[in-house]
Order: C-alpha cells, then sequence, then structure tokens
C-alpha cells in the first residue's frame, strides 16, 4: 500500500531577513530518510517531494533566499495534477492511501485554526502572502478533496500568535461527497498554539528540533504498542504528550487509524539506581499485581532491566525502601531511591 502514498517535506534552515536557525534542513532530511525506509514509511523516493535550504548556497537577502512558496506549492499542485490525470483515466479523483506533510522552520498562527511557516524569503515587514505556507489548511484542503485515505501532518516551528494582512490561501475549495466519513487525520504541532518550539544538539552534536526528533523515535518504535509493535496514531499521540511536556491532546487532530508496524517491543531499558546499602539484599520490581524482575544487589551500582510501558514500584524489602516510577517509552532517567 505505501507505493501509492506521498509526502511533502519542507525545511527552512536560513533566513537572511530574520534569524537563522539549526535544525530544520537536518530534521527534514531525517524525515525523508525514514519515509522511504522499508522499515519506516516505505515511500517510493519519487513520491517524496522535498524542499529544503540548498546547501553551500549563502544569500546576500530575502529576495534570493530558498525555499519560497513558490516550491511548496507546486509541489503540491503536482500531486493535484496526478488526481486529475488519474481522473481521466479511472473516472475518480483518488491518489492513494495517505499523505505526509512535514514543514519545519520559523512559524506563527495568524488564527487559533492555522499554523504558518515562514518561508525563506520572509523578513519582519514580509510575514503575509506569499511569505508564508499554512500547514492546516494544506493537510484540510486535502482531507476535504477526498485524494487520499488518510492525512497527517507535522509542523516543527513556532505557533507565537500575530497578525498578518491575509493569508496565503491558493486554492478554490474542492469537497469529495465522502471525505468526513472516510478520510482520516493526525495533526501534531511541536508546541502548544501561541508557545515556542525549541532546538537543542543532538548527542552527536547536529542541531535537531526537539520535536521532530521525538517523533522520528516514537515511528521507528518508541510509541509502538507493547504486544503488537503497532505504532498508532493514539500511541504517537500519548508517546509525544509523554515526552513532551508542552504538548495538550487539544494540540492533536486524532482520527484513529496504524501508522505503521515494528517489530513487538520487549521492553524499554530502564536504570534502577541501587543504593551502597543495598549490599546483599534482594532488590525487585514489581508491576501492579506481579513480581516482574528482581536481583541480588551487590553493592552500589545501576541495574538495567527491560520493562514494558507501564506504573512499577521497585522496592528493597529488607530495608524498607520503595519507589514508585512510570515507563512510558519517552527515554526515562534512571530511578532512584530517595
Amino acid at each position: 500500500m505505501a507505493n501509492t502514498d506521498w509526502a511533502i517535506v519542507v525545511g527552512v534552515q536560513t533566513y537572511p531577513g530574520l534569524t537563522d536557525l539549526g535544525g530544520p534542513k537536518n530534521d527534514a532530511e531525517a524525515v525523508c530518510e525514514w519515509l522511504v525506509d522499508a522499515n519506516g514509511g516505505g515511500l517510493a523516493p519519487s513520491h517524496v517531494k522535498l524542499a529544503v535550504t540548498p546547501p553551500n548556497k549563502p544569500f546576500r537577502t530575502a529576495d534570493d533566499a530558498e525555499p519560497t512558496e513558490v516550491k511548496v506549492r507546486k509541489a503540491a499542485e503536482s500531486i493535484q495534477n496526478q488526481a486529475l490525470q488519474n481522473l481521466l483515466k479511472t473516472g475518480r479523483k483518488y491518489v492513494g492511501r495517505r499523505l505526509y506533510l512535514y514543514f519545519a522552520g520559523h512559524g506563527f498562527s495568524p488564527r487559533t485554526d492555522q499554523t504558518a511557516l515562514l518561508m525563506a524569503d520572509a523578513t519582519k515587514q514580509h510575514v503575509g502572502p506569499p511569505y508564508h505556507w499554512l500547514g492546516d489548511y494544506t493537510a484540510n484542503w486535502f482531507w476535504q478533496a477526498g485524494y487520499f485515505d488518510e492525512i497527517l501532518l507535522f509542523m516543527d516551528c513556532c505557533r507565537e500568535s500575530y497578525d498578518v494582512p491575509a493569508v496565503n490561501m491558493p486554492w478554490t475549495d474542492e469537497f469529495a461527497p465522502d471525505f468526513k466519513q472516510r478520510v482520516k487525520r493526525f495533526y501534531a504541532f511541536a508546541t502548544g498554539w501561541t508557545l515556542l518550539s525549541r532546538e537543542l544538539p543532538d548527542p552527536k552534536g547536529k542541531v535537531r528540533g526537539i520535536f521532530t526528533r521525538t517523533l522520528l523515535k516514537g515511528l521507528r518504535g518508541r510509541a509502538a504498542e507493547a504486544n503488537s509493535g503497532r505504532i498508532t496514531t493514539k500511541s504517537l499521540q500519548k508517546y509525544l504528550t509523554d515526552s513532551i511536556h508542552e504538548l495538550k491532546d487539544s494540540d492533536f487532530v486524532c482520527d484513529d487509524f496504524v501508522i505503521a508496524s515494528v517489530a513487538a517491543v520487549a521492553g524499554f531499558p530502564i536504570g534502577i539506581k541501587i543504593p551502597a546499602q543495598a549490599a546483599g539484599h534482594r532488590v525487585e520490581v514489581w508491576n501492579t499485581t506481579r513480581m516482574v524482575d528482581f536481583t541480588n544487589a551487590n553493592g552500589a551500582g545501576i541495574w538495567q532491566v527491560n520493562l514494558e510501558k507501564g506504573l512499577y514500584k521497585t522496592l528493597i524489602p529488607d530495608l524498607g525502601l520503595k519507589k514508585l516510577f512510570e515507563v512510558n517509552g519517552a527515554g526515562e532517567p534512571d530511578v532512584d531511591f530517595d
């Protein structure tokens, strides 16, 4: 089924008229890697429309900067043209199973229902059309048109609220008669409305958006259901809200469907810090109903144990020590007896 999936991926990193960022190009390319990975999205490379800051190409002014709104719009319109071609062949404006939309860079929210990516030629004075691209609008346009069965939107950008003279909505609306019943959506954002997104160096020193790095961890297995290995929209939403505390369930649009599957997750590595006085004593880990693992401590150190998602307690019965903790797959810190 993935051979009928399509994607538009945009990463704007250099802004001559604003401040440059460090992560969007890295993030967009990492998303593309997952999309075409046979163990990830499984898309044909020709079905991924990529628009990122060109490498080794300094821009003297904002007027010279790329990518602009034109490249993103043409990428979307190439998919609209595909629907028209299919109409001539099959009598139906249908393109495929799924459309992925990913946008990273500077952003803002011109309305409560829209998040905009600023294009490379934006400046403090020029943020209205054609200097931004609306993620929600694009996703909703394709949702209503019914060209796909599933629409996924990911936006790694700020969502500060400020007004613009107009918003960039270039197309006449299309409405498939069955779109509300048939087409499912999952929209996820880097942060809550009016808030800022963040980027940081990863362990290798490459700057990455916190949202995108977390998103890809989830898509590669951290968000999978423990027993089935399925990554659903619901499990991915929970993983993201557990991992990024600024996010709330109300920040998502989430119909229930399966995004991907990985090998069933046996558990997540958890480190339990054993104090020196525990030497010679038994250390136990319990879930809500039974003991799931134990060790006999030799002294101070970290005991590594793999646990599925859920609520646990670790205890050293002889010393009366106990600690409650939760495993949510978001990369928990070591468990420390207080």
